[in-house]
């Protein structure tokens, strides 16, 4: 979550935190799933006020983002 913060802003911090990771790349031996750690992230915005409702699409949003994230960080 990042109040006062509009998508754009979050793209932004989103993806230093993708580089970061990214320059921190450790192998990663016990995993049966993959050689690296990376990071997949979902944004999703909302302008207050803000229903519970609204709340609740919201974190739907960015979880729908995610996943389509990691299903284009897979075909990569």
């Amino acid at each position: 979550l990042l109040p006062n913060t509009d998508l754009e802003g979050a793209r932004v911090i989103s993806e230093a935190a993708r580089e970061a990771v990214q320059v921190m790349v450790r192998a990663y031996a016990r995993s049966d799933v993959a050689d690296s750690v990376t990071l997949s992230l979902g944004l999703a915005s909302i302008v207050p006020p803000v229903s519970e409702l609204e709340s609740e699409a919201l974190l739907k949003w960015a979880d729908e983002a995610l996943y389509a994230s990691k299903q284009r960080a897979e075909t990569e």
